[in-house]
């Protein structure tokens, strides 16, 4: 099965995206200033689900109930922290 890499953007707090079903999360970083996640996916794949995605900084409150880090990142002199609903 042919897969490609594609990238999204990210909102800060809990965003829910529509990706590719069974899309496979790589990074979520940020670029230029912006924050975006990279996800391997199938070109033919028209089907998306929702995933839930949740962006906190550093020494933040957060419920985490049913969540999973994906990813830590800097953002100039800030270190985020990524979580997926799982």
């Amino acid at each position: 099965m042919k897969k490609v890499v594609f990238k999204y953007p990210v909102n800060a707090g809990a965003d829910s995206m529509e990706l590719p079903l069974g899309a496979e999360i790589l990074k979520i970083d940020s670029q230029k200033g912006k924050v975006f996640l990279w996800a391997l996916v199938s070109p033919e794949q028209v089907i998306t689900a929702t995933q839930k995605i949740y962006v906190t900084g550093t020494g933040f409150i957060f419920e985490d109930s049913g969540m999973e880090h994906v990813n830590t990142f800097f953002l100039d002199a800030m270190v985020f922290h990524v979580f997926k609903e799982v």
